[in-house]
């Protein structure tokens, strides 16, 4: 088995130092393995903004949204500006049948590049990525009071986060960066090719 790590532009997700940061979480991402039970278990004792860019069809069961909730699509743009603005990025991922260990990959590797502190759930991929306690928190799967405990930890701390995010940007820069991902898809490539000549 060869593992190739999920590459990223990072000249494109990189962090916009125009932007002030802003008291509240993105949790970005369409894919249907992202846990909002938890998620909106987790921050509802919490006084923090939450912004999902979810389907509606996937937020319908728990319609009408928590009141610290608002769910929109963006554009490229505001995407970026959002990622900017976040104090936090929130990646919580259902490990329930259908589900894919490697959900939130891309969602993952933009944010680390914008240089944003991240809470996971922790996946055997999101250990790939995450170095926990370093360049981002990993939490229990379907954990509620993890998840909350991650997000207060990290939000009354701005030091410690925005330290965070530095070194999940580097690591980003370092490991995940597309031309990298291109590279070793590449070699990955020649030596299969290499095997069957």
């Amino acid at each position: 088995i060869t593992v190739i790590l999920h590459g990223v532009d990072t000249e494109y997700f990189k962090p916009r130092p125009g932007i002030a940061e802003e008291h509240m979480i993105f949790g970005p991402g369409r894919d249907f393995a992202r846990d909002f039970k938890t998620l909106f278990a987790a921050v509802s004792g919490l006084d923090v903004p939450v912004f999902v860019t979810a389907r509606p069809s996937r937020l319908a069961k728990f319609f009408p949204l928590p009141p610290s909730v608002t769910r929109r699509d963006l554009s490229n743009e505001e995407l970026l500006d959002e990622y900017a603005k976040a104090a936090l990025v929130v990646l919580p991922i259902s490990l329930a049948t259908r589900s894919n260990d490697a959900s939130g990959c891309s969602t993952l590797v933009e944010a680390m590049a914008m240089g944003k502190a991240v809470i996971a759930t922790r996946t055997k991929t999101m250990e790939g990525y995450i170095e926990d306690g370093v360049s981002g928190i990993l939490v229990p799967p379907e954990d509620p009071k993890a998840l909350e405990a991650a997000i207060a930890s990290l939000l009354a701390d701005p030091v410690r986060r925005k330290n965070m995010g530095m070194r999940a940007r580097l690591r980003a820069e370092q490991r995940l960066a597309a031309d990298l991902f291109a590279q070793s898809l590449a070699r990955f490539f020649d030596e299969l090719l290499g095997q069957r000549g």
